[in-house]
């Protein structure tokens, strides 16, 4: 894309249910990147998976709030 003239960024659909799981999300993604450098952020999404048994639809906010912390700090 980038040799398109595309800006680029990254979107990932996190389904961690702790920091740990949020954080090895955050490597495997930095890992993908292999160094790449990005015109748009890393944007981090966690939501329930609609009509499935996603392992996160019961988490709390607060509980989202610590895997985003987690994998920000790590991006």
């Amino acid at each position: 894309a980038q040799t398109a003239g595309v800006l680029t960024g990254v979107y990932f659909f996190s389904q961690a249910v702790n920091t740990e799981e949020a954080v090895e999300e955050a490597n495997f993604v930095l890992e993908q990147l292999d160094g790449a450098k990005l015109e748009y952020p890393v944007v981090f999404d966690h939501e329930p998976v609609a009509e499935l048994e996603g392992r996160a639809n019961t988490m709390s906010g607060a509980q989202i709030t610590e895997c985003a912390e987690a994998f920000i700090a790590v991006i």
